[in-house]
């Protein structure tokens, strides 16, 4: 099982794309997507937040000098 602050973060994330769509864009409660089209599109952002939770354990295994290098460059860079 993931990390739980990863998990929590991927659950953020995933909510705010369901939440964050512009209302003209999509209305996954309308008549225009079937329960078939909603469980299609769950199912993709299902996948986006296992790989979102994968992303998260790689960076987090990371050696502590690779993960603070692009923080180093970027004060450098100012």
């Amino acid at each position: 099982m993931s990390n739980p602050k990863f998990q929590a973060f991927a659950n953020r994330y995933v909510a705010e794309l369901i939440t964050s769509s512009p209302p003209t864009e999509v209305d996954f409660a309308g008549d225009d997507f079937s329960a078939a089209d909603r469980l299609k599109v769950y199912r993709v952002l299902d996948k986006l937040r296992d790989r979102l939770l994968a992303e998260a354990e790689l960076l987090d295994n990371l050696p502590l000098t690779h993960r603070h290098l692009g923080a180093a460059s970027s004060a450098q860079a100012r």
